[in-house]
């Protein structure tokens, strides 16, 4: 199955590698300070792992015959799927660089699914705003956690013979060549995110669509106009029967659409705030373009 982690850790310090295997070869013959001969030898890679503190806790350790300064990625993370997609991707509960010294000794990492569907939450909307086409909906949710534990191919020690690990060998390697070498584990463990929401699925609306009697949350600050002309507004402030012209609603505000009117060029949409429904005025559709509208789903 293809995983693609957002922004993994460990893929991009692969990636940081930079050069093909026969570049690396080149280098290796090139540099006169490796050694000949020896290198390192890993036999053992192994993850040991138990879920503790009513399953909200990993506790994980590395065993390993490694040398102490080796570095490795380690990641835990849940696979979801979204809408006109069959790749996996991953969203982390954890991510982090460190020494086979660190991980010899059990690390407490916390699963705290509140945490992983709000930041799940978060990076679908940074990327609904950067373009539309990076956006997307989530389909479904994965029932399992994944770790992954990886010793990457960009290790600081002589040992192990410069970029690409030409020098490391044993029964442990996963991906062997003559100038590329890495250890990688994988475990994965059932925990559906029982008793929490699953992610609201974001459905778009085009901006000048809003329906009347639907709610809508904006993505962005919008202006809301107590009336569809400036005249008419400053005849009512004077009159006392407004009490402003145009405020900026925040980002996150979400919206009743009481009324639309499509009698000119473009529609005017007559909203209610949903936290306050005696708040109310206009907002003309332009405002909304090039803004993602979401149709709010949300509880009553």
């Amino acid at each position: 199955m293809k995983i693609i982690r957002d922004l993994s850790a460990w893929a991009l310090m692969l990636l940081s590698v930079g050069c093909t295997g026969q570049d690396m070869e080149n280098r290796v013959e090139q540099s006169g300070d490796l050694p000949p001969t020896g290198g390192v030898v890993a036999d053992q890679f192994e993850l040991r792992w138990e879920l503790g503190e009513g399953i909200q806790m990993l506790v994980l350790a590395i065993e390993t015959d490694l040398p102490e300064d080796a570095e490795v990625m380690v990641s835990v993370y849940r696979v979801y799927y979204t809408l006109g997609d069959t790749a996996a991707y991953g969203q982390e509960y954890y991510s982090e660089r460190g020494t086979v010294r660190h991980w010899k000794q059990s690390r407490r990492i916390a699963l705290d699914a509140e945490r992983w569907k709000d930041d799940l939450r978060k990076h679908q909307d940074r990327m609904a705003s950067i373009e539309k086409s990076v956006a997307f909906e989530i389909e479904r949710i994965s029932d399992s956690v994944e770790i992954s534990v990886v010793l990457h191919a960009n290790q600081q020690g002589p040992s192990f013979g410069g970029r690409g690990n030409p020098l490391l060998s044993g029964k442990a390697v996963s991906s062997r060549s003559a100038t590329f070498n890495i250890i990688r584990r994988n475990e994965v463990f059932h925990l559906p995110l029982e008793g929490v929401p699953p992610p609201r699925v974001s459905r778009r609306a085009p901006w000048d669509g809003l329906e009347s009697g639907q709610r809508y949350e904006l993505t962005r600050e919008t202006p809301l106009m107590a009336s569809r002309t400036l005249e008419e507004g400053s005849r009512m402030l004077e009159e006392g029967t407004l009490d402003f012209l145009m405020r900026q609603l925040p980002a996150g505000t979400v919206i009743l659409v009481t009324g639309v009117d499509r009698s000119g060029s473009t529609p005017w949409y007559e909203v209610a705030l949903d936290a306050d429904r005696s708040a109310t005025g206009w907002i003309n559709s332009m405002a909304l373009m090039g803004r993602d509208v979401i149709v709010w789903d949300g509880d009553t």
